[in-house]
């Protein structure tokens, strides 16, 4: 984990590794040190022709010749990191360094991934950044829940399954269904998240990984708005985005990487094929270690020539042992001037292995390239919204021009959107999962609402970007001014995303054969805008008219309460319980150890770990413990909460997936911020442990406040109200191909 605290450069990152991976517990291999059994033999013949070929090539370059541009191998951080820096370094760089806080241009770029053979898009850096720095001067903006995309999807009867599964064939790269924080977990069983931003645009590298994402405070913000007493409560996303850190020192010009755990051929994830059509740490070692165990020890050195030493031993190919003999090929050396430069690039296999990956594996673009085919992705930042109901907004963080493209917007298509509708089976029902099963639709996923459509057809186009922050006015209503909106959505120009101008031509039928996004469009500036104004799009006339049907017929939920509680007059937020939770407890708690109180909203969870602590003998016996004294209680089924929270930095910061359980605090402890609290079994456990087998009370006294926080209980969000407002926005009709319409 890295260091744990405030960034210094921006307080709303904070610096908590969150394990990379689109997949819940994707491992990973930062092991570039893979043992390459039998390496020689996998690719003897081939590594005899390169040695013939070589040798043919090679005698006339001197011992000692000199390389232009040589790239030296600079080792760092003890060795553990190896990065390229070109020994003309100056002459190369095309931009200076600039200072974390220069927001005079834009440095980070969306364009043509440097990947060999990947086709799609990359992030870029056109500024230099030092190993710990942020890359944007911002939050990643929101994460937008998925309510149990993947909980049915193998049960048959689901009315929706087939538009689902059709959407998750796309979809399936770009959800989190781990690695999230457990305020996301635990708002609904089976719960997935999309990030649109960095999370979903930054390609997969496990050598050349140079970004690790945080989470960013304040983690979860359900006060912008009053379920009482204002119609857009649950209408947006309350779950926010990541923040990320650069892990390496990054020259400009380069890609940007994250490292998703899949760093090993064979490792066939659903949904992630992919893995194993690209390069791996092993390809990247396997060939350095042929190159310096075989090629190079079999050239000798003779005055100036490099001659083939035919003392030196060839191993014969093995064809029964499967080796990925094709990736490793690639990077072998063609030439003997190729094979010289790698000689003088590297002193041993990890340098190597490093020089391969950046020089075999990558198409190397200077800034000019970047910023003349890219397009700028921090042209805005997040920011409370000017419009109450809006929640938070797009801020230009620049100054943007007319006519100016504010931000590319790839999308993700969904082709039927009933594959966004929730159904849940019939409360009437006593039927079982493998039942025939009733079913009801009881809303539609959040989802819905970022996303573009038509009435006419039944297509919906989702943004991978933070166009998602873009909030709608109109020159028919002017709710951000007499100007009415400063920007308009248009199909993406040829220069970056070739790709939407011929499937503007091409039927839905074949759209949904496709496995990846294959639209894009640009926001584009309809005036001058300065930093700080917000960015304004109109969402059209059918989405205005739904929302003012919405505020109309809007009726507040029922008002929860019991004998001492009413939630209308008491309402408070689980952001603002978690910024005044002594506060909260003290008029929450009851003092009794066998009573807690039950709040119909939030509920406290503690960090917590399982250990030998629960199979202790006592647990096994299901006795009457509510009838015992406070003193016999406490020390027969207490612990030290200490065990639990001393010596650990335990903030919510850097807490890692499903460590929080639900606890009951109880009564507050004779030590200052301390309490007695009961521990609950948390249902992201797979195993029930003895005590909450035989209904006995797991307490622990003198548990650390810092170690408690309040959040949403399952099912009780915002988001899950009945009638929250629900609808895509509007691409106008003479955007929309005639052959997409009608198909609904």
């Amino acid at each position: 984990m890295a260091s744990r605290r405030v960034h210094e450069n921006n307080p709303q990152i904070i610096e908590v590794d969150v394990e990379e991976g689109r997949y819940e517990k994707s491992p990973r291999n930062n092991d570039n040190h893979l043992r390459l059994s039998n390496r020689m033999k996998q690719c003897g013949i081939l590594v005899l022709f390169l040695v013939i070929s070589i040798f043919l090539s090679v005698n006339h370059l001197q011992k000692d010749g000199k390389i232009e541009n040589m790239i030296l191998l600079k080792e760092e951080h003890g060795g553990e990191r190896k990065e390229i820096i070109e020994e003309e370094e100056d002459k190369m760089k095309k931009t200076s360094e600039k200072e974390d806080n220069n927001t005079s241009q834009c440095t980070i770029w969306l364009g043509a991934s440097s990947l060999k053979g990947h086709p799609g898009m990359g992030v870029y850096t056109t500024r230099d950044i030092n190993a710990g720095s942020v890359v944007l001067h911002s939050g990643d903006g929101i994460a937008i829940p998925l309510y149990g995309i993947h909980h049915f999807s193998a049960v048959e009867g689901l009315p929706n399954k087939k538009a689902r599964n059709d959407m998750m064939n796309v979809w399936s790269d770009y959800i989190w269904s781990g690695n999230k924080p457990d305020h996301i977990s635990y708002q609904e069983r089976g719960m997935s998240s999309y990030f649109p931003g960095y999370a979903s645009l930054t390609n997969h590298n496990c050598i050349l990984q140079s970004l690790r994402q945080r989470y960013i405070a304040p983690f979860y913000d359900d006060s912008l708005l009053n379920r009482y007493t204002d119609p857009g409560a649950g209408a947006f996303s309350y779950d926010k985005g990541r923040g990320n850190i650069v892990t390496r020192n990054v020259q400009a010009g380069e890609e940007l990487f994250l490292n998703y755990g899949y760093c090993e051929h064979g490792e066939m994830h659903k949904g992630a094929e992919w893995a194993d059509l690209s390069f791996m740490p092993e390809d990247f070692h396997e060939a350095s270690t042929i190159i310096f165990d075989l090629l190079w020890k079999s050239l000798r050195v003779e005055g100036d020539k490099l001659v083939y030493d035919s003392s030196s031993k060839l191993p014969a190919a093995d064809d029964n042992n499967n080796s990925n003999n094709k990736f490793v090929a690639q990077l072998l050396p063609k030439t003997g001037k190729e094979l010289f430069e790698m000689r003088s690039y590297a002193k041993n296999i990890d340098e190597l292995t490093w020089y391969l990956a950046q020089i075999k594996g990558l198409n190397h673009h200077d800034p000019e390239w970047i910023q003349s085919n890219g397009i700028c992705l921090e042209n805005f930042i997040p920011g409370k919204s000017t419009i109450h109901q809006a929640g938070n907004g797009g801020i230009a963080q620049f100054q943007i021009k007319d006519g100016e493209v504010i931000a590319p917007v790839p999308l993700l298509q969904i082709m039927d959107k009933d594959a966004l509708t929730i159904y849940e089976q019939n409360s009437s029902s006593n039927q079982t999962l493998t039942d025939d099963l009733e079913w009801k639709e009881v809303g539609k996923q959040l989802l819905l609402n970022y996303c573009w459509g038509n009435p006419d057809s039944s297509l919906l186009l989702c943004p991978q970007t933070n166009v998602v922050l873009l909030n709608h006015c109109s020159n028919r209503t002017k709710e951000c001014g007499l100007e009415g909106p400063n920007a308009i959505i248009r199909w993406a120009s040829s220069g970056w995303h070739r790709s939407t101008q011929t499937w503007l031509n091409i039927s839905l039928d074949e759209m949904a054969k496709e496995t990846s996004g294959v639209l894009a469009f640009d926001v584009v500036a309809l005036r001058d805008i300065s930093p700080g104004e917000e960015i304004f799009i109109d969402y059209g006339v059918n989405w205005e008219h739904a929302w003012e049907e919405h505020v109309q017929n809007w009726q507040p939920p029922p008002i929860v309460s019991n004998s001492s509680y009413s939630l209308k007059e008491s309402w408070i937020s689980a952001k603002e319980a978690n910024e005044e939770p002594e506060d909260v407890l003290e008029k929450l708690i009851t003092g009794d150890l066998r009573k807690p109180f039950v709040h119909p909203y939030l509920f406290t969870g503690c960090q917590y770990a399982r250990s030998g602590l629960d199979d202790h003998p006592i647990y096994n016996n299901n006795t009457e413990w509510e009838k015992l004294g406070d003193k016999v209680l406490i020390a027969t089924y207490a612990d030290d909460g200490q065990l639990y929270t001393k010596d650990r930095d335990i903030r919510y910061e850097f807490h890692s997936d499903h460590t929080y359980w639900p606890c009951h605090v109880l009564k507050k402890d004779s030590s200052p911020s301390a309490y007695t609290v009961r521990i609950i079994q948390s249902e992201l456990e797979p195993e029930l442990l003895p005590w909450e087998k035989n209904n006995l009370p797991r307490l622990l006294t003198n548990y650390s406040l810092e170690g408690i926080r309040f959040f949403v209980k399952p099912h009780k969000s915002d988001q899950h109200l009945t009638g929250g407002f629900r609808h895509p926005i509007g691409i106008p009709n003479d955007m929309f191909p005639d052959q997409w319409k009608k198909i609904i």
